[in-house]
């Protein structure tokens, strides 16, 4: 709504400029990482657990030549989950 200036002209009200968004956005929390769900272990520790897996799954199929990459592609995604998994899982099958 426009109200009379000084000089008698109506001038409009000026607003406040809003807040850039880079400002607003620095006072909101970033979202948490989410965490893995491996174990931290020591390093080089789940490389040696892959790579005896992988012999294991190796020696399985007679060590057929041309099968490194899957056998070792397998012996990770088995290990990834062995580590996964919850703690009381591996409990609960020695206490029975």
């Amino acid at each position: 709504m426009p109200t009379p200036s000084h000089s008698g002209k109506a001038v409009a009200k000026s607003r406040p400029a809003p807040a850039p968004a880079a400002q607003t956005r620095s006072k909101e929390k970033a979202p948490a990482k989410k965490a893995s769900s491996i174990p931290q272990l020591a390093p080089g520790e789940r490389l040696r657990y892959i790579s005896e897996a992988a012999y294991f799954i190796a020696e399985r199929h007679g060590f057929t030549a041309g099968s490194e990459l899957e056998d070792w592609l397998r012996a990770e995604r088995e290990i990834d989950r062995l580590l996964s998994a919850p703690a009381r899982r591996s409990l609960s099958k020695g206490s029975g």
